[in-house]
C-alpha cells in the first residue's frame, strides 16, 4: 500500500512538470512526450485513488525537504522561457522518473497485491523508455 500511497503524490509531481512543458516548450518533442506523461500519468493517478479509497487509506506526500525542493524545482521550470524549458524539463523529469523506476524495482521484488505489481511494472517499463528518449531529446538539443 505504501508504494502507492506514495507514488500519487510523485506522479502528480510529475503532472505538474509535464503541464509546463505541454504549455512552454519550445520543441514540439518535448511539448509531445509532456503531454504523454501528463496524459498517462493523470489516468493512473485515478486509478490509484480509486484503490486507496478502496482500503480507505490517502496518498502519502513526501517529507517537508523534498516537496520543497519540487516546487524550487517547478517556480524555476515554470519562469524559464524558450529552449531553456525544453533542457529545464528533462533534466528534472529524468531523475524523477529514475526514482520511480528504482521504487518500482523494489514493489516488483516485494510487492504482493496484484494492483501494485502491474502499476510497478508498467511504469518500470514506461518510465525507463522516456528515461531513454529524454536522453536522446537532450542530445539532440546539445548537438542543434
Amino acid at each position: 500500500m505504501t508504494y502507492i500511497a506514495m507514488l500519487v503524490p510523485h506522479h502528480g509531481t510529475a503532472v505538474e512538470m509535464a503541464n509546463v512543458a505541454v504549455a512552454k516548450a519550445a520543441n514540439p518533442q518535448v511539448r509531445q512526450l509532456g503531454k504523454h506523461i501528463a496524459d498517462e500519468q493523470s489516468a493512473q493517478i485515478n486509478q490509484m485513488l480509486t484503490w486507496l479509497d478502496q482500503r480507505d487509506a490517502e496518498p502519502m506526500p513526501p517529507p517537508a525537504p523534498v516537496r520543497e525542493m519540487e516546487q524550487q524545482d517547478l517556480a524555476m521550470l515554470r519562469a524559464a522561457t524558450g529552449p531553456d524549458v525544453d533542457r529545464m524539463f528533462l533534466m528534472m523529469m529524468r531523475p524523477h522518473h529514475a526514482q520511480a523506476v528504482s521504487e518500482s524495482a523494489d514493489e516488483l521484488e516485494h510487492g504482493k497485491d496484484r494492483f501494485a505489481l502491474h502499476l510497478a511494472a508498467t511504469t518500470k517499463s514506461d518510465q525507463g523508455s522516456e528515461i531513454t528518449q529524454m536522453n536522446d531529446l537532450l542530445a539532440a538539443l546539445e548537438a542543434g
